[in-house]
């Protein structure tokens, strides 16, 4: 056949192929629904979406209760969004004009370009506000007229804290109970920090019997548990010369299941339970990491049960900082990069409200005075610190400045970094990462940092403050002790001398 003819025959083909495109109805987008409690691990579950996506094009809604939506923040600053990337992030508000405003997100998710009629969005995912009754949303989901006709509810996934769980429920959170009733699948998440996942187990059934339930750490799904997709069969559905990688080929089946509560389709509001409030910060000038310090350990309002937010820190001002403390006032602090914006912290802390002791003014300006106070470092501070340092060889003290000090948990010294890393897969600097963040579980506030060393080989280096209390270097020398007996674990005894 010649080239001619060839390119005739291409000609005809996409003609026909474009003519079946124009008569063929169009699948409904897609929309799985996002809830769970305050800190549970939502915006976690989002990112691993991100991470997982391959070829689809994934849309996102993220709704707040606060002011300030960190969670908006938090996914569109992550450093999976580039500017190539086919996803998109859209904020709603909570309260009465959620559902409104979800419909309008669908529709503009149907159709980006309303001239051209055309869709480029395989996926909508709806992250609901964790003080929030889910119950509105999916009926707004399920109507089948006006902007929702060409969407479907595909899953509503509630993501469960382990470890809190039956703290919360001891509470009597009614909106906890409700997201539970609303679950197709629910993630129980931070399985990981419990011994026996039976008690969470039975709650979980209690009130959501039918629901599928999947033990997750960080929420690391496998992602067809929680949306309608599977792998495709062949490296590639289309006709290429080039090679493909791997796919997701989006299911047929219309949903996994419509709301039980009939009495739910009466209302068009979503519910944001009464029991809560917030305060939240935005602010230009560095925060001093012992200030942050005293500010969580010293000065948070009554009943916190969330801060989540971004961190300008000012011993470290070329790095940002995610701050979020969850659960039983766990403290967690992930190192993000370098800003690709503006420095700037903004934070958020969610409380019980409670209507004798709940001032909001107050309790916000005591947070901008912590935060924006200047470190009180005594001379008697840095001899403590520094003989810590001298006294115990489990610590490398690299550097001390006027507020902080920079150091890194070693091995004995027989045992190279390299030796670990390539005979028995440890590698230093993520044990590093691991215990920063053991330590701000337990109760500390430290950062990590990544430094290049004299032997040109970028080392991680904890930093802590320089008057960090004698409660804070106790649980340091306890948990160095415990991270580093498990790593002699790991190890044959004949190379560790142990």
């Amino acid at each position: 056949m010649s080239a001619e003819a060839v390119t005739r025959v291409n000609i005809c083909l996409h003609s026909e192929q474009q003519l079946v495109a124009r008569n063929t109805k169009p699948k409904p987008l897609p929309v799985t629904i996002v809830s769970g409690f305050l800190g549970s691990g939502k915006t976690s579950l989002l990112r691993h979406i991100l991470s997982n996506r391959r070829n689809l094009n994934i849309a996102f809604a993220v709704s707040d209760f606060a002011v300030i939506n960190v969670d908006e923040l938090l996914v569109t600053q992550n450093h999976i969004f580039s500017n190539e990337s086919d996803s998109k992030v859209y904020a709603f508000p909570a309260g009465t004009k959620a559902a409104p405003a979800l419909k309008d997100i669908v529709f503009s998710a149907l159709y980006p370009d309303v001239h051209y009629n055309c869709r480029n969005c395989d996926y909508l995912i709806v992250e609901t506000s964790g003080t929030a009754d889910p119950t509105a949303l999916i009926v707004a989901v399920q109507e089948k007229f006006g902007k929702m006709t060409h969407a479907r509810l595909d899953t509503v996934v509630v993501v469960v804290d382990a470890e809190a769980l039956t703290h919360f429920m001891d509470s009597n959170y009614e909106i906890l109970i409700k997201q539970l009733q609303c679950a197709d699948a629910i993630l129980l998440n931070k399985v990981d920090l419990i011994q026996d996942s039976t008690q969470v187990r039975n709650v979980v059934l209690e009130h959501a019997p039918n629901a599928r339930v999947y033990e997750t750490k960080f929420c690391n799904v496998y992602l067809p548990h929680i949306l309608d997709i599977h792998p495709s069969e062949r490296a590639s559905d289309t006709v290429s010369h080039e090679q493909v990688t791997l796919r997701w080929n989006i299911g047929s089946v219309d949903s996994f299941g419509e709301i039980q509560n009939q009495k739910a389709r009466m209302g068009n509001q979503i519910q944001t339970a009464g029991k809560f409030q917030s305060i939240s910060n935005e602010q230009v000038e560095p925060i001093h990491l012992s200030s942050l310090r005293d500010w969580i350990q010293s000065c948070l309002p009554p009943g916190t049960l969330r801060i989540k937010g971004i961190v300008y820190i000012a011993e470290d001002p070329v790095h940002r900082y995610v701050l979020q403390l969850s659960g039983k006032q766990r403290v967690h602090v992930e190192n993000c990069g370098r800003w690709v914006s503006t420095p700037k912290s903004q934070l958020t802390v969610i409380a019980a409200r409670d209507a004798v002791s709940w001032d909001e003014e107050t309790h916000l300006q005591q947070m901008k005075s912590t935060l924006t106070k200047t470190p009180n470092v005594t001379q008697h501070d840095r001899e403590i610190c520094s003989t810590y340092f001298e006294n115990d060889g489990r610590l490398h003290k690299y550097q001390m400045s006027d507020n902080v000090v920079q150091f890194r948990l070693q091995c004995p010294k027989h045992l190279s970094p390299d030796l670990l890393r390539h005979q028995h897969q440890i590698d230093l600097n993520q044990v590093n990462i691991d215990f920063v963040h053991d330590l701000n579980a337990n109760g500390c506030l430290l950062l990590y940092q990544t430094v290049q060393s004299l032997d040109e080989e970028h080392r991680v280096v904890i930093m802590a403050p320089i008057n960090s209390k004698r409660s804070d270097w106790s649980i340091i020398d306890d948990r160095a002790s415990h991270v580093l007996v498990d790593l002699i674990r790991r190890l044959s005894t004949c190379q560790c001398n142990f």
